[in-house]
């Protein structure tokens, strides 16, 4: 039996990565993420959430991307990461699989994950360099 948003969200993520192969391209040769791709990212983030038909979902799209939108500023405000990296956050949050669509934020997911790859990152490192003695 075809499954109507399953099949969007297959094609949902094969444009995320496509956007996102472009944009991380653009970033580590031009330590720049272009606006103009964020825009295009996002706009075709809604249409493919309006196109799955499934409206009873559109007040926790908003508010997950609104919430995203936020964290990614405070994020920014907070050097933490920068201005392209908090609104890539916020895109990529309208590409959530239909079924991640927690009532409150579902970018946490994302969030989290990313901090905690980035925590690892961090971590391996430190502890080769660490001595014994330390």
């Amino acid at each position: 039996m075809f499954n109507q948003f399953l099949f969007m969200d297959y094609i949902r993520i094969i444009i995320l990565i496509i956007f996102s192969v472009r944009i991380m391209l653009t970033d580590l040769k031009f330590k720049k993420i272009y606006n103009k791709d964020l825009l295009l990212m996002s706009a075709t983030g809604l249409i493919l959430f309006f196109f799955g038909l499934n409206f009873d979902l559109t007040p926790s799209l908003a508010t997950n991307f609104i919430l995203a939108l936020v964290f990614g500023i405070i994020l920014w405000k907070m050097n933490i990461w920068s201005a392209g990296d908090g609104k890539l956050f916020a895109a990529c949050s309208l590409y959530l699989p239909y079924k991640m669509y927690l009532p409150f934020f579902s970018a946490q997911v994302i969030l989290l994950n990313v901090f905690i790859l980035a925590f690892l990152f961090w971590l391996v490192p430190m502890v080769f360099k660490t001595k014994k003695s330390e």
